[in-house]
């Protein structure tokens, strides 16, 4: 209240201003002239024309009475802070409805000053206002060919912490085509670290192929918006050169992942012929690609863009056991299950759902319901994830997950509905079935928690209700 009392006095000392400057007092009681208040004392009678400005005195109110001088200082004063009061109290008004907010009122100098304050609250603010104003096409090209060099310095200097809202202004520059696409690549070169650390599983059996997983580097970019959307790195094995031979190219599609979205630890697998038992060291070669999207002002289409793309080459050490040698060790321990009860959200009944992790509302396509979401488990988990109706048991998911990682979920690929098109039962039973091979295929897990935790009669939707969604 006290922020809206402020501008309402303003407006209330400023008509009283306006009020008393107009009523001003009576200075004397002479007769003067109506148009010019020339003083006709002891003449107002005997004169027919005002000796001052020619004014008729002799016609109907040609002559008044006394003074009242206007107080001008005082009525300039009360407008000014009549519209002072008033243009506060609309802002305000806007600001609390929700239909804008204070730093849209700010001018592009300010905002530009607040880029460097010691807060990064705020400094990140006035970054992703000025994203907005460029895309909205409300900055210069010189305004925005100025900042985007400060963004570039920031990104540079590896001991100042990123700001992630001035990547989302460097995005939107990229957007704006006020860059030359030359000096667009480099934010996108010099915004990621061109380093690839492989992991592998140290042990296989003869004939598998060697689970990795691919670890980019830390990158300096922006979280969201029109130009991250599409932002995504993209890694591949290119080829192997195990000892005594030469390398050999591999035929393996890129893996990819929203640089904006996603974590950058990407799961692949590799070949390897080599059925000797016994440890082996060999080559890895992996390229590496930053790919975005650029709109083409000739055709008005967005294209695909490689913004960087590097290749390097890791050393992997695993070893070839024995078949009878088990390669994942099965935890039985039963006191963990009610642990990982608690880590395991499940919903089949709803297609949006509020996140248990991240506390945002998500929904899936009115033809799916079902979501499930793995919090931090006390133990590596590797999950066929079964429904159960009566006698017939259906597979809906395989999750993995490692000790201590979350897994932020995953709506089912079709209505839980579908798996069971013959049941009238508005209730399933949901099994977390443990896999051993499940585990065997990711690079990091060597043990697994061994069991099964069973959600019995699990809610889902109505048969009249998943038709009727599948309809729309």
């Amino acid at each position: 209240m006290l922020a809206f009392s402020i501008p309402f006095l303003l407006v209330v000392i400023g008509a009283i201003l306006i009020w008393s400057g107009r009523a001003a007092k009576l200075k004397d009681d002479h007769w003067r002239c109506a148009r010019c208040l020339y003083d006709l004392t002891g003449i107002e009678e005997t004169y027919v024309k005002c000796s001052e400005c020619g004014a008729d005195l002799q016609a109907k109110k040609s002559q008044v009475r006394g003074r009242c001088p206007r107080r001008f200082r005082q009525l300039w004063g009360g407008f000014v802070m009549l519209a002072i009061g008033i243009t506060i109290l609309t802002m305000q008004t806007l600001v609390a409805s929700g239909r804008m907010e204070w730093i849209d009122f700010k001018p592009d100098w300010w905002l530009r000053l607040e880029t460097g304050h010691g807060n990064l609250a705020v400094a990140q603010g006035a970054w992703y206002e000025l994203a907005l104003r460029t895309n909205d096409g409300r900055l210069t090209s010189d305004q925005v060919l100025s900042l985007y060099d400060e963004v570039m310095a920031l990104q540079a200097d590896r001991s100042a912490t990123w700001n992630v809202c001035a990547g989302e202004f460097a995005h939107a520059a990229v957007d704006s085509g006020y860059l030359e696409i030359e000096d667009a690549r480099r934010y996108f070169i010099e915004g990621i670290e061109q380093q690839v650390t492989v992991v592998n599983r140290a042990k296989i059996h003869p004939g598998d192929e060697l689970p990795i997983e691919l670890q980019a580097g830390g990158y300096r970019f922006g979280v969201q918006g029109r130009g991250m959307s599409s932002l995504m790195l993209q890694l591949r094995p290119e080829s192997i050169q195990l000892p005594g031979e030469e390398p050999r190219e591999l035929n393996r599609p890129y893996r990819m992942t929203t640089l904006s979205v996603r974590g950058l630890d990407l799961k692949a697998s590799v070949p390897i012929e080599v059925k000797t038992i016994g440890p082996i060291s060999a080559n890895l070669v992996v390229e590496a690609r930053v790919l975005g999207e650029r709109m083409n002002e000739q055709t008005g289409k967005l294209e695909d863009v490689v913004w960087a793309s590097w290749r390097q080459t890791s050393q992997i050490d695993f070893e070839i056991v024995p078949e009878d040698q088990p390669l994942v060790t099965l935890q039985k321990d039963v006191t963990m299950a009610e642990a990982i009860r608690e880590a395991i959200f499940l919903d089949l009944v709803n297609i949006k759902i509020v996140h248990p992790i991240a506390g945002q509302a998500f929904k899936a396509t009115p033809t799916r319901a079902g979501f499930v979401a793995l919090g931090a488990a006390p133990a590596n988990l590797a999950f066929d994830i079964v429904g159960r109706d009566g006698e017939s048991e259906v597979l809906l998911k395989q999750q993995v997950v490692l000790k201590g990682k979350i897994d932020m979920g995953w709506f089912l690929k079709k209505d839980i509905r579908e798996y069971f098109p013959n049941s009238d039962s508005n209730s399933i039973d949901v099994i977390f079935r443990t896999n051993p091979k499940l585990a065997k295929q990711n690079p990091q897990m060597d043990s697994v928690w061994d069991g099964e935790i069973v959600f019995k009669d699990v809610p889902i939707r109505p048969k009249e209700t998943a038709s009727d969604s599948s309809e729309e």
